[in-house]
């Protein structure tokens, strides 16, 4: 009996919890450094390119290089809204019109979109969800082409995530300031790029159908507001329908016809992973999780570390942004190859 006493104290047992206590640590520490180790060589990307202009990107910075006086007459033979062209001639000016220079500016509006992406994650799912949509759009090579790109994508990206938080906000509880902040964004969309009259009007709907569904009558009253809003918005873009109808009849894409929806979407999805050319055809096996996860948000719901249950009806929490987010696709498709270009 002596004998296994002291055996006992001599070589305790440890208690199960203790045998994990290291890794736990380790993971604990190595997860945020991970985490900022993405974070930072994202950061680093958006503004790492070494390649000329191309032609899209050296006449964006010839038309933003003019007073603004002739900005306007510019874009009648160019084809588009004025704000990226507005915002890149007073960059220009403080920064000069170096190839690095005129791009950082898409670098830095798009690490300003990640703050965005981590308050609309965690919207949907809390803190954890938050960092994921973080580090996805950090990783993404389609953020991080457009942000080394003297073009008015990386804006478009920026507008729509703080659009998207500022409209959540004002469907849950309307407030002037939050009203006035969906106008400003829907009128900065749409004089940044045409295809964002796609986006108002699907989130127009589907605000519409909101108020007409409404269960509670603050409820009914805060969709109608938002889409009021919405509309003050689309109709501040008045001033610029001449240019528009000008652009329409004189401007195009030229060297490429009508394409069927189903081939575009497919093109957009390659492009989403950062395929661009045949040499990048590595890239198609991101297709995979870049299909998977909308799924998986649609239809999934997390049982435990390691199960995930279907949900044939969708998920409440993203059933409305994987609408906007497709429906926003499909209808500038269809909308493009009905109109022949």
């Amino acid at each position: 009996m002596n004998a296994s006493r002291t055996a006992v104290q001599e070589h305790p047992v440890e208690p199960a919890g203790r045998a994990t206590a290291l890794p736990v640590t380790w993971r604990r520490a190595l997860v945020p450094a991970a985490v900022a180790g993405v974070l930072a060589a994202s950061i680093v990307l958006r503004f790492a390119t070494r390649s000329d202009l191309w032609l899209d990107e050296a006449v964006s910075v010839n038309i933003a290089r003019l007073p603004l006086s002739e900005l306007r007459g510019a874009l009648r033979v160019d084809g588009a809204p004025p704000l990226y062209y507005f915002l890149l001639h007073f960059w220009i000016r403080v920064f000069g019109e170096g190839d690095l220079a005129v791009r950082s500016m898409s670098g830095v509006v798009s690490v300003a979109t990640l703050p965005a992406a981590y308050l609309a994650g965690r919207r949907v799912g809390g803190s954890r969800v938050g960092w994921f949509a973080v580090l996805l759009l950090a990783a993404s090579p389609y953020a991080i082409r457009y942000a080394t790109e003297a073009r008015m994508y990386a804006l478009i990206m920026f507008l729509v995530l703080w659009g998207y938080l500022v409209v959540r906000r004002a469907l849950e509880q309307p407030s002037f300031a939050r009203l006035a902040v969906v106008t400003v964004i829907a009128a900065l969309l749409l004089y940044t790029q045409y295809w964002s009259w796609y986006l108002i009007i699907v989130v127009g709907g589907i605000v519409i159908v909101a108020a007409w569904r409404a269960s509670s009558i603050e409820s009914r009253r805060a969709a109608r507001a938002v889409a009021i809003a919405l509309a003050i918005g689309a109709i501040a873009y008045v001033p610029w329908l001449t240019t528009l109808s000008y652009q329409i009849g004189h401007t195009g894409t030229p060297w490429g016809g009508a394409v069927v929806p189903w081939s575009a979407m497919t093109a957009a999805f390659a492009s989403f992973v950062g395929v661009g050319t045949p040499q990048h055809a590595e890239a198609y096996w991101l297709l995979v999780p870049i299909v998977a996860l909308p799924l998986l948000a649609l239809f999934g719901r997390a049982l435990d570390g390691h199960r995930i249950e279907l949900d044939l009806r969708t998920r409440p929490a993203v059933r409305w942004e994987v609408v906007v987010a497709f429906g926003t696709l499909v209808l500038g498709l269809v909308a493009s190859y009905v109109g022949g270009v």
